[in-house]
């Protein structure tokens, strides 16, 4: 299935551009055919690719003369990624272009678009438009880059009710990502607080770093893949277009807040005697919260070392909908087990680290 993704916030800052360019490329880079719109008036998607000084100087709004998308793309550095400039598709001059149906020519255009290419990544301006809204009917996924401070969570909620997500429901695919996030910060912590508080199953597992290499990268205007593929600021970009592809991949299982269903463990134990003991030790209860967008058998098991199973935590066909089971070690002894998650064609497997205190 193809996907159009819109990458949006009504404020200046969040990286949206960054993020943009940045997953366009990532996606690429793992030979997915990707078109990279810009709505953005200040243009500077085409700076990040390389390609400000190789545009044609003028060109005519597609709206206005309604040229074929053939004739507007734009040829990049990557060979699976594709641009449309900003100035084929101007939001200035969309209220100002002819009488006719605006919005069912962009469908047509989109419609055509997804002929060609895999993913559709749209970035869009600090503030909030019709045509906007448009992009958003027609997206498959919103993307809401966040960066730590209070003004990022006032602008989420209100692109969020822009979008028509007051009342989110399960099968709402998009998705809210942490961007120039600076690890153990008080501004950090608080804005997680927050927006995990209200929109938990939206965020990405994925967190954007402030990053020099991402801030390097746009004076030598190329994405952070070309320019440091080795970077965290690279890696953390490839991770997020590794999350979409696994989200959107044909599977009955929903991944939830963090990176499989089985992650989110209990943190009762107060062990720092075994930080080393990763991932997550812990020495009471630990949950495990998945949801399902379609009738599925779901067969959950602790197993030993050994994948012997010790433990049957559920068996049984299951509609769609939201679950949490969880298992209390009784006569395990410390040590290294393993949570099985089967759903459908779908295995997941969680490295489970017992140490009781």
């Amino acid at each position: 299935m193809r996907k159009i993704i819109v990458i949006s916030l009504p404020k200046g800052g969040v990286g949206k551009t960054t993020t943009a360019v940045n997953l366009a490329a990532s996606l690429a880079v793992f030979e997915k055919k990707t078109l990279l719109i810009d709505t953005d008036p200040a243009g500077a998607s085409a700076i990040l690719l390389g390609l400000d000084e190789n545009l044609p100087e003028h060109y005519e709004n597609i709206f206005n003369i309604g040229k074929s998308l053939e004739r507007i793309i734009q040829k990049t550095e990557l060979e699976f990624l594709d641009f449309i400039p900003v100035g084929a598709i101007d939001p200035d001059q969309f209220e100002k272009s002819g009488s006719f149906d605006k919005k069912a020519y962009l469908k047509k255009l989109l419609n055509n678009a997804q002929l060609y290419y895999d993913y559709i990544i749209v970035d869009s301006p600090p503030h909030l438009s019709k045509l906007l809204r448009y992009f958003y009917e027609y997206s498959t996924r919103i993307i809401f880059p966040v960066k730590s401070d209070k003004f990022s969570i006032s602008s989420l909620e209100k692109a969020i009710k822009h979008a028509g997500g007051n009342d989110i429901s399960d099968d709402w695919e998009s998705g809210i990502l942490f961007t120039m996030y600076e690890e153990n910060t008080i501004a950090a912590s608080l804005t997680r607080e927050k927006i995990h508080e209200k929109y938990g199953r939206l965020v990405f597992n994925t967190v954007i770093p402030k990053n020099t290499h991402i801030s390097e990268s746009t004076f030598y205007k190329k994405p952070v893949v070309l320019f440091n593929a080795k970077s965290n600021g690279a890696r953390a970009y490839l991770n997020l277009a590794r999350e979409i592809l696994i989200r959107d991949s044909i599977c009955p299982l929903i991944e939830q807040v963090s990176s499989t269903a089985l992650e989110k463990l209990s943190d009762a134990a107060n062990v720092t005697s075994v930080e080393q003991n990763e991932p997550n030790p812990f020495a009471s209860t630990t949950k495990i919260k998945f949801s399902l967008h379609e009738k599925t058998d779901v067969r959950i098991t602790i197993n030993d070392i050994y994948k012997n199973e010790i433990d049957v935590l559920v068996n049984n066909t299951l509609n769609k909908g939201r679950y949490q089971v969880s298992w209390t070690p009784a006569d395990s002894h410390r040590g290294v087990y393993f949570c099985i998650f089967s759903a459908g064609d779908v295995q997941k497997q969680k490295k489970l680290i017992y140490f009781p205190t």
